[in-house]
């Protein structure tokens, strides 16, 4: 009565739309609509895609960096993306990535598009698309060049001069652009040029090849400036072609022919020219005896001593490097060439090697040797490939980069419990850059924990300092410890599972307030020492012990009992547990004797049906010794057992001549129950009192619907499982009969199973004798082995689990095969088949049960397979310990089933998502059924018809 505050929860779809949605609020009382409201909600996309590409161009064979930012907006739970490159140069290539429940993966993230080996150089597109759960959240063209992995350096085509009708090999610098040699093949030819083609090999960087050009001229005076090509053929396209100038000169023969002239003129013009070259050779000689005798020079330095402009030193020091006349390199930042000692390189290498990193300052200090100059022999190494690194300490350190990743990681591993900002302060390293190699650990695998805020903590020590937390305290909610070490409750919850399983605490929920509270194993300790020493527990008082609520208390003990297998009742009030040892030594006396089950229910303040249950567990045990008769109302100890008691025993002769007063005689039915292999096993026991045979015995079970009866033994005796009839052909005079029904628990909970016995007499005439109800308890616990699983079990599993998912896909085949198709698949695995349970035949809608214990962990994985006819869907749920296992196993059924759908009946498997998953219309109204491709679906609220292209 009154205002009454609800938290009302809304699940947006897996692929629901962004942006502004409406949501409706139905008010049903008595299955009738009282109030209907509406309102809008922001919804936003699951992960976030930002797309870089930093360097537009490529090259045949070689790798493109795609870089991704994505950010996971669940922040609850993993998400798994499928990420595709592809375009008409490109190789099509896929990519699966994992997105952690802490809002991203390590970012950017690099991913390669490698250009097609066989591609001519012009404009591209590279598509990037990005897919989640099958369908497609991102898409995007990007323009790329594909350029000549083969270029001619202009540098080398300076002056290029041959003689007429002479094969002159000329010197040319061809620059290979990939990362690996290629074998390439180069033509020249031209107007009155012979073509002339060869073969080179060219490693990566610039290449010098030795280029044969011929020319075949028209006339003596055929000479000047002449056009040639030069082609480059890669893997049989033309990948390179250039038009240059080559100046042709008057050979000696058609000089005398030509001219005239004599030929001691002709060799005095060659004999000048001789001179000239020669002191230009003498030139480059002595600057490079000057750039040796420095080791350090400027182009400055070199225009002034030698007086040439500084472009001509320029270009002089750049063909040192080039030509490998000086072992060195030109540094184009500062314009200096700079000698590389071989011993002096070798030394400072091995030291940045051997030790991943080198103090420059001190490495200077010690050896004598400048700053500049060791960071020169540094840059070039790095530039060459030698060395891949970084430097720290405003350009003090120089780290290579994978002993700083290593570094890292061993800090981690020593401590388990980092604070970003100490070790950046200890080691120099940035905090982004370190932050970046946690991250790139973390989904490398290397290992395995979370960032929050300026600290780092690896899982196994972060499950350390819960348990000292939890030992310290004795105990600890899920909510004091997500927000004790600021993560979230999913993680709380997966290491304190993990710690339970290893035996460090006992996870309990409190009924009260909803939230879990994880105690010391020492708990656990104290109340089996109780038990054990005074064989019973009271709740009040160990609930005041600890401190805690006394339905927590109960629920603890309770718990305790379940796993441990302790046998025990709990009193009528609930306020204490007692041990059927304790209950035992205070009936064993009364137990001499024909006893009724109520009076021993008393003397132990105990209900009269829960100590019914007991001894009968403890007979079934062989704690004691008897037999429960009469419906179960009175003990018969073993010795009192004989036929004697049950026939009335005939008056003495004295008797009056009047008939003797009989007992009516009647066969007599006991039933009882127990648990085997996640099954219940109901007995039931026919002994025939009569004096004479009884037949067409007919056992008429009331099977209720938190049971599903799978078999009758003997199998004889089975009439119709499916009513839970049985029929035994006839019982002897005192003999007796059983019949054992088998059942699989459905749903958690009690009921009640009652029936009725109908049997022909001697005379043929009908008769029937009651089945009494017995109730029967199907407990659920959380922990249990495959063998002992039943549909029960799991189904409230599935609920207890927090991580699940499942995925939806039309039905598009035979209902029947596409079950036994996806139970194929799931058997494949390594789990155990529970239950199939065959709802109904027409329309056919079946579901089935499987259950597995996975990993050193030993993490409960659940999995339910439906199938439904009537509306066109096939679902595969999914519930495990572990986030990363919940995904995979979902994704990898998914993949295989879809796999073995298209070989066998070349059929797609759609996964339907968004509104299709929930079966409901974008107006708010139900679906009756998806739709196929020869059936669409109408809408009977607002008319929209889906057609099956709508799924895709």
């Amino acid at each position: 009565p009154g205002d009454n505050s609800i938290n009302v929860y809304l699940n947006a779809s897996d692929f629901a739309p962004t942006g502004s949605q409406v949501y409706y609020i139905d008010i049903i009382e008595l299955k009738n609509v009282v109030e209907s409201r509406y309102g809008s909600i922001i919804v936003k996309p699951a992960v976030d895609v930002l797309v870089a590409i930093p360097n537009q161009v490529g090259y045949p064979g070689e790798n493109l960096s795609v870089q991704l930012t994505l950010t996971n907006n669940r922040k609850s739970t993993f998400e798994e993306v499928n990420i595709t490159l592809s375009g008409s140069a490109f190789v099509f290539t896929s990519y699966i990535v994992q997105l952690n429940y802490l809002g991203s993966p390590p970012n950017p993230i690099i991913l390669n598009a490698t250009v097609s080996e066989i591609v001519e150089p012009g404009e591209y597109e590279l598509n990037v698309t990005v897919y989640r759960k099958g369908h497609k959240i991102y898409s995007s063209m990007y323009d790329i060049t594909v350029e000549s992995p083969v270029v001619l350096n202009t540098e080398s085509l300076s002056q290029i001069e041959i003689y007429q009708s002479t094969k002159s090999e000329v010197t040319l610098v061809f620059e290979n652009k990939k990362s690996k040699p290629i074998t390439v093949s180069i033509t020249t030819s031209g107007n009155n040029f012979k073509t002339h083609a060869i073969q080179a090999t060219l490693q990566p960087g610039e290449n010098e090849v030795n280029v044969p050009f011929e020319y075949n001229p028209v006339s003596p005076y055929d000479t000047g400036s002449r056009q040639a090509i030069i082609e480059v053929e890669y893997n049989g396209i033309i990948v390179y072609s250039q038009t240059i100038t080559v100046i042709v000169k008057m050979s000696v023969t058609n000089m005398v022919i030509g001219y005239g002239l004599p030929p001691i003129i002709v060799v005095g013009v060659l004999a000048t020219m001789f001179m000239f070259f020669r002191k230009k050779k003498k030139l480059l000689q002595d600057i490079i005896r000057t750039v040796n005798v420095k080791k350090s020079v400027s182009v400055d330095e070199i225009a002034s001593e030698f007086n040439i402009s500084p472009k001509k030193a320029r270009e002089i020091l750049i063909k040192l490097e080039e030509e490998e006349l000086v072992n060195g390199f030109f540094d184009d930042n500062v314009n200096r060439f700079v000698v590389l000692d071989k011993t002096l390189v070798n030394s400072i290498i091995n030291e940045i090697k051997n030790k991943g990193e080198i103090n420059i300052q001190k490495y200077s200090q010690e050896r004598g040797i400048s700053e500049t100059y060791i960071k020169d022999i540094i840059s070039a190494a790095v530039d060459k490939g030698i060395l891949v690194g970084r430097y720290l300490d405003n350009g003090n350190i120089f780290i290579l980069t994978e002993y700083m990743r290593n570094k890292i990681k061993d800090i981690i591993t020593k401590a388990g419990w980092i604070r970003i900002s100490e070790v950046s302060h200890e080691t120099k390293i940035p905090e982004d850059i370190i932050r970046s190699i946690i991250d790139e650990l973390l989904s490398a695998g290397e290992i395995n924990g979370i960032i929050s805020g300026d600290t780092f903590a690896t899982m196994e020590r972060l499950s350390d300092e819960i348990i000292k937390v939890i030992q310290r305290r004795d105990k600890i909610t899920l909510k004091e410890i997500t927000n004790l070490f600021g993560i979230s409750e999913n993680l709380a919850y997966t290491l304190l599972r993990r710690a339970e399983t290893v035996g460090f605490l006992v996870l309990i929920t409190d009924t009260m307030t909803g939230d879990m509270v994880a105690f010391n194993k020492g708990i656990w300790d104290a109340i089996l020492k109780e038990l054990s020493k005074n064989g019973v527990i009271h709740v009040q008082a160990f609930a005041t012990m600890q401190g805690i609520s006394f339905y927590l208390a109960k629920n603890l003990i309770d718990t305790l009992v379940r796993r441990e297998n302790i046998l025990g009742v709990w009193t009528a009030d609930n306020s204490k547990f007692i041990t059927a040892d304790a209950i035992y030594d205070r009936i064993k006396d009364s137990l001499n004797e024909e006893v009724g089950v109520g009076d021993l229910a008393r003397k132990v303040n105990l209900p009269v049906e829960t100590m019914k249950r007991l001894l009968e567990v403890m007979i079934r045990q062989g704690i004691i010794r008897g037999a429960l008769v009469d419906a179960g109302k009175t003990f018969v100890p073993i010795t009192m057992l004989k036929r004697e008691r049950f026939v009335p025993t005939v008056v003495g002769e004295e008797a009056p001549a009047a008939p003797a007063a009989t007992a009516v005689k009647l066969p007599q039915v006991d039933v009882d129950y127990e648990y085997s292999g996640g099954q219940i096993i109901y007995h039931i026991g026919i002994r025939n009192f009569t004096d004479l045979v009884i037949t067409d015995v007919t056992v008429n079970l009331d099977v209720p619907k938190s049971l599903k009866l799978v078999r009758i033994d003997p199998k004889d005796y089975a009439q119709n499982i499916k009513e839970g009839i049985s029929k035994i052909p006839d019982i002897s005079p005192m003999d007796f009969a059983a019949v054992d029904y088998y059942f699989e628990p459905v749903s958690c909970g009690k009921t009640i199973v009652s029936g009725i016995v109908n049997y022909k007499d001697a005379k043929g005439a009908w008769k029937s004798v009651t089945i009494e109800g017995r109730e029967v308890e199907i407990p659920c616990p959380e922990i249990f082995t495959p063998e002992e699983a039943n549909m029960a079990t799991l189904k409230n599993l599935m609920k207890a689990i927090r991580l699940n998912d499942y995925r939806r896909f039309v039905l598009t085949i035979n209902p029947k095969e596409a079950f036994e198709m996806l139970r194929s698949v799931i058997n494949s695995y390594n789990v155990r088949e529970i239950s199939i349970n065959v709802i109904s035949e027409q329309p056919f809608e079946c579901e089935g049960w499987f259950y597995a214990r996975i990993g050193p962990r030993k993490d409960r994985v659940v999995i339910r397979t439906y199938v439904n006819e009537a509306t066109k869907i096939i679902d595969i749920n999914v519930a495990c310990d572990d986030p990363m296992e919940l995904s995979g196993l979902l994704g990898r059924i998914s993949d295989d089933f879809s796999r073995r759908l298209f070989l066998k009946e070349q059929k797609e498997a759609i996964a339907v998502s968004g509104n299709f998953k929930i079966l409901q219309c974008t107006c708010g109204a139900p679906l009756p059924k998806l739709p196929t491709k020869d059936e669409p679906v109408k809408c009977e609220f607002c008319g929209t018809v889906w057609y099956y292209d709508d799924l895709k």
